[in-house]
């Protein structure tokens, strides 16, 4: 943080204007839809087969005869070393997807067995893949966790989106309307929600403090 906000401590700046934050949302939403490094890629949980490969993101079949495998990972997962992908494999072996199971469902049944060394966002992201390998996507909720929950706050600073302190998802009924459409978007329910806060929190925080400047 600069200017004032470097003055007065540990003091947040004053929000801009309601206009101000919703008018430049409004365009954020817009390039987020257009920008292919956001949308029609990843998320493809096609080639995701079992549980190692849900905790990596990766498919690794080729690896599992070596003695000690070499598990190809996904980017928020190359802080897991090869022992701990197997201790949170084996911690969540038996989860299967039930018959009229929902995405929340399937996350609070992880996050009750809360493996050791996996947190909100690892347990979000191996859900996902989980259940979006079955065809089932977030759909009533935007869970948010670190960089998302960074965006969110700055949007609840600025007066547009309201949660309280230690909720770990929000009902998409109290988004904002400049982020409906990215609801449903490309058919994947609230994942480009979450991805979209997670990707804008500096584009949001910039905002602000250059409000505050000025």
């Amino acid at each position: 943080m600069h200017g004032r906000l470097a003055e007065s401590g540990n003091a947040s700046p004053p929000a801009p204007p309601d206009s101000i934050i919703r008018e430049r949302l409004t365009q954020i939403v817009k390039e987020y839809i257009v920008c292919p490094d956001y949308c029609q890629c990843g998320y493809d949980f096609d080639e995701l087969v079992d549980t190692i490969d849900y905790v990596c993101g990766c498919h690794n079949d080729r690896y599992y005869d070596t003695p000690e495998p070499r598990y190809k990972k996904h980017g928020h997962e190359r802080c897991f070393s090869n022992e701990q992908i197997n201790s949170i494999a084996r911690q969540l072996a038996d989860i299967a997807i039930e018959t009229n199971d929902d995405f929340d469902t399937v996350i609070d049944r992880v996050r009750e067995i809360n493996p050791k060394g996996m947190g909100d966002l690892s347990s979000y992201d191996f859900c996902l893949r989980l259940c979006g390998s079955k065809g089932i996507l977030p759909q009533r909720f935007v869970y948010i966790h670190s960089g998302a929950l960074e965006g969110a706050k700055h949007l609840r600073r600025a007066g547009i989106l309201e949660f309280s302190n230690g909720d770990k998802r929000i009902p998409v009924e109290n988004l904002p309307k400049e982020m409906q459409p990215l609801v449903g978007h490309e058919g994947k329910g609230t994942l480009h929600v979450e991805n979209f806060l997670c990707v804008s929190k500096h584009e949001f925080e910039k905002l602000i403090n250059q409000y505050n400047q000025k």
